[in-house]
């Protein structure tokens, strides 16, 4: 609203300015909607600071629903995930939880900035809360795998990477990782099926074929 006000202020004063009985008018306009347009730009120059205010604004139960509230704590979650900021955006991540406790999104997001941390044993209840309250996405049971893999557990990382792989699957990576959990199971034949049919359906991918860690779902 304040944007366009500004431009409207100033465009009135231009033609009020043409005429000059009007100046003293005229000038109180324009000086209003230019200081309405600057207030604007200096209040956003700053990046941490426009940041803040969105957060102090989402923060609101008064005025702001609980979708809301959970909508603009993922927003801030992301914004420091992109940025390597873990920390934080675990604590936005917990938040949208608190806000919107039925979106099993929600939960898969505080287990993965959990896992950015190398926090993995406290990931795994939130993976779990995700997957009881969204039993058809994979997200859940992919990242909990990984978990349990990071964990060396790897016999209880291959039931949940069956399901996300049942759940989605045209991704190699979810079947390779299921390939690595069986493998480090004692599943070796098991393992080698898995990798088999990835070749045979996507033979560009046999180059990801190597012992590399493994990258969660977003």
């Amino acid at each position: 609203f304040l944007l366009p006000a500004a431009v409207l202020g100033i465009a009135a004063g231009r033609w009020l300015w043409a005429d000059r009985s009007r100046t003293g008018t005229s000038l109180a306009l324009v000086g209003i909607a230019a200081i309405s347009l600057l207030s604007f730009v200096l209040v956003n120059a700053s990046e941490q600071a426009s940041v803040r205010r969105f957060g102090a604004l989402m923060d609101d139960p008064g005025r702001v629903s609980p979708y809301g509230r959970s909508y603009g704590a993922s927003v801030l979650e992301l914004y420091f995930r992109d940025r390597g900021q873990y920390a934080e955006a675990l604590a936005h991540a917990r938040a949208a939880v608190a806000a919107e406790p039925t979106n099993p999104r929600n939960w898969t997001n505080v287990g993965y900035e959990l896992m950015a941390m190398e926090r993995h044993a406290e990931a795994i209840p939130y993976f779990r809360e995700g997957i009881r309250r969204g039993p058809d996405r994979w997200e859940g049971r992919y990242n909990l795998g990984l978990s349990y893999m990071r964990l060396g557990r790897y016999e209880e990382a291959v039931p949940p990477l069956r399901e996300a792989v049942a759940l989605q699957g045209n991704l190699p990576v979810l079947r390779h990782n299921l390939g690595l959990a069986l493998y480090r199971s004692g599943h070796a034949d098991s393992a080698l099926v898995v990798w088999r049919y990835i070749l045979l359906r996507w033979p560009e991918y046999g180059a990801s074929l190597q012992p590399t860690k493994e990258r969660p779902a977003p």
